[in-house]
């Protein structure tokens, strides 16, 4: 009788164990699942700090121009640096300048030439006239115009 309460006593007390042992493998998972939460948020603010930073810097730049801009000569020297650069497309037959624009827009994609225009404008004798804020995308545009507009229209700087 004595052994089997023994045996009894020992089969409870291993059942305790497993029960120790399953809570501790929980308080594990628990563990590691936060130390994963905690490193995601470590991560986030990171790129947030990295974020506040960029904008304080581009505020900074911001403040820099607008003192510059204060004076009329501040508002010149900003428009010298600021000068866009301007393109004209007319047509060898004289079209008219919806005739062109509509031709231009047809066969010519700013998008894919990654140039941003600034101005789309009707010219003199059917032509149009278009203003990018660098020589460089005023180049890659007239290059484009050129190559699919062929021999109809005519492009200047």
């Amino acid at each position: 009788m004595a052994s089997h309460k023994a045996k009894k006593k020992f089969v409870l007390q291993c059942a305790g164990v497993q029960e120790h042992f399953i809570t501790l493998n929980l308080l594990r998972a628990t563990v590691d699942k936060e130390e994963e939460i905690i490193s995601a948020k470590d991560k986030i603010i990171q790129m947030l700090e990295s974020k506040i930073t960029l904008l304080e810097n581009e505020k900074d730049g911001l403040v820099s121009i607008i003192d510059t801009v204060k004076t009329y000569a501040g508002v010149a020297k900003m428009e010298a640096t600021n000068a866009n650069h301007l393109l004209f497309i007319s047509s060898v037959k004289e079209y008219d300048c919806s005739v062109t624009r509509s031709e231009f827009r047809s066969k010519v994609n700013p998008i894919e030439c990654a140039v941003g225009l600034s101005k789309l404008k009707n010219g003199k004798n059917g032509s149009i006239i278009m203003e990018c804020s660098s020589k460089t995308l005023i180049t890659k545009m007239k290059t484009a115009s050129e190559t699919n507009l062929g021999d109809q229209y005519e492009c200047v700087k």
